[in-house]
């Protein structure tokens, strides 16, 4: 006997003690996905933080120009410097757009969710290379392409979160929030479109609360957004890929393998 059990000798069982717990498969895959988590939230919500701080801005310069209340932000392209601010909250959007798609295939999420945020990323383009007419004047080509682009700025969004709870990732998008969010979010973007639809399709007067519907619908796709950022979690690999080789154990009382020995030399 040499002292060998099923465990291993004395040296094996300090080795594996001493095996950090990050050097494992386990490890280094949890490690891996929440680097991939953070890098694109940290994206999406910087993205974000660039569109609110421009918005921001846009009141600020057109505090005493346009009204908040009735007014929509896209009214703010009068105002001096508008455009580039509008312009700017949309490229803060297409950035987190753009990394939310890109981690969509590794989060499990359903094809049709990545479908949908480029979509999402394309309105918001038109939506800042098209502005809105002047106030008071009548709607032209620019205008038209401007709202449908800015209904598909808000309709997406709600879809596309609610899409994502389900599949393989669904589980990390839910325990995110993103159910509710998205749920939250499209109640806010169908009031906000209803509102607007009188005036979009039948010529009616605004209404009156227009902006403020609106800019509370803005507020919550920007929460929404970053919610999304955060549920993109890598979806759990396939058992079969993650499975280990498992380790031989010693065969007790076996001892270590025979050294042959060296024949004598023979000598003359």
């Amino acid at each position: 006997m040499d002292g060998r059990g099923p465990a291993g000798t004395a040296e094996e069982q300090q080795g594996t003690a001493n095996t950090p717990a990050g050097r494992t498969p386990e490890g280094v895959a949890g490690g891996v996905a929440g680097a991939v988590t953070g890098a694109v939230a940290g994206v999406v919500a910087a993205g974000v933080a660039v569109a609110g701080t421009a918005v921001l801005a846009l009141h600020a310069i057109g505090a005493t120009t346009v009204d908040p209340v009735a007014l929509t932000v896209s009214d703010y392209v009068a105002v001096p410097g508008g455009a580039a601010l509008l312009g700017l909250a949309a490229a803060g959007l297409v950035t987190a757009g753009v990394a939310l798609v890109r981690a969509a295939p590794r989060c499990g999420w359903p094809r049709p969710v990545a479908v949908l945020l480029a979509l999402w990323c394309v309105a918001l383009v038109l939506v800042a290379v098209f502005p809105t007419h002047a106030v008071g004047a009548a709607p032209d080509l620019a205008s038209v392409v401007h709202r449908w682009a800015g209904a598909v700025v808000f309709a997406v969004p709600p879809v596309a979160g609610l899409l994502a709870t389900r599949g393989p990732g669904g589980a990390a998008a839910r325990a995110a929030g993103l159910a509710r969010w998205s749920a939250g979010t499209g109640v806010a973007a169908l009031a906000f479109l209803a509102s607007h639809a009188p005036a979009v399709l039948a010529g009616a007067p605004p209404f009156p609360l227009l902006g403020l519907v609106e800019r509370l619908a803005y507020l919550a796709m920007l929460g929404m957004v970053v919610v999304f950022g955060r549920a993109a979690a890598p979806a759990a690999a396939p058992a079969a890929a993650a499975a280990t080789v498992p380790a031989i154990p010693a065969v007790p009382g076996a001892g270590p393998a025979p050294v042959p020995s060296t024949p004598p030399a023979v000598t003359g």
